[in-house]
């Protein structure tokens, strides 16, 4: 039996911003508990592939070990030996991301719970809060989409209220500017396209535009609430009249 071979896939906005990142030839990260093989293998090919100055937080016999029975290689990494449970090598991580001359300049997670490293970042102690709220950001690059997509609050924050949302929203649209989105569109996603009084509505864009900071309102367009399904099939948003 003859198998189909399938074509490689592409990830041109990825692509685009791993060759910004090596560009910058700036970015001290450290990677906080790589203990399994996916998070050391995410912090090495940060490394050989010249994305950032890569610093490993963890016990160091505990790294080099798992390094070792993998067939990887710590070689070019800078290790920071930290014995303790996770959260206290989170905690060792963010005083290093923190002060006015810290060693690294951006966190990655690696095999540690997100609440462990949130716990240590969180703290007025660390030095790393704002007034905003914290919130999170995926980006998508999807085969066959014809822009990067991104979907932000997907895990930080449960139940967000007004200002939590227009925090939310503002982290997306600096942090797409940051990557070379110019000019974000913003979509407001509920799980219908119609106000429904017996749904908890998600944050409308009228209230929202009122309570976003004036730099970015000539830089985004802002719609909703839409059902996240119509957004990606064509036949539907025509039938909708969309």
């Amino acid at each position: 039996m003859i198998q189909a071979s399938k074509a490689p896939t592409h990830y041109p906005f990825l692509d685009a911003l791993i060759h910004k990142s090596k560009a910058r030839h700036s970015l001290n990260l450290g990677v906080v508990h790589p203990l399994s093989v996916d998070a050391l293998k995410a912090a090495i090919d940060c490394h050989s592939n010249g994305i950032a100055h890569v610093v490993i937080y963890g016990p160091e016999t505990d790294m080099q070990a798992l390094a070792q029975s993998s067939g990887l290689s710590l070689l070019g990494l800078e290790v920071q030996n930290v014995e303790g449970s996770a959260i206290e090598v989170a905690q060792k991580a963010v005083a290093d991301c923190a002060g006015v001359h810290p060693r690294i300049n951006a966190l990655m997670k690696g095999s540690l719970h997100t609440d462990e490293l949130l716990s240590a970042c969180l703290k007025s102690s660390a030095g790393l809060r704002t007034s905003r709220r914290i919130s999170h950001i995926f980006k998508f690059d999807v085969p066959g989409f014809e822009k990067p997509l991104f979907v932000a609050d997907a895990v930080v924050n449960i139940e967000p209220g007004l200002n939590e949302k227009v925090d939310i929203l503002t982290n997306a649209i600096e942090a797409m500017h940051q990557i070379g989105v110019k000019r974000p569109k913003v979509a407001i996603i509920s799980a219908t396209e119609s106000v429904n009084e017996k749904l908890r509505q998600p944050l409308m864009p009228k209230p929202c535009v009122r309570w976003l900071p004036t730099v970015h309102l000539a830089m985004r367009l802002l719609r909703g609430p839409w059902a996240l399904t119509l957004r990606f099939r064509v036949a539907r948003q025509t039938l909708r009249g969309m």
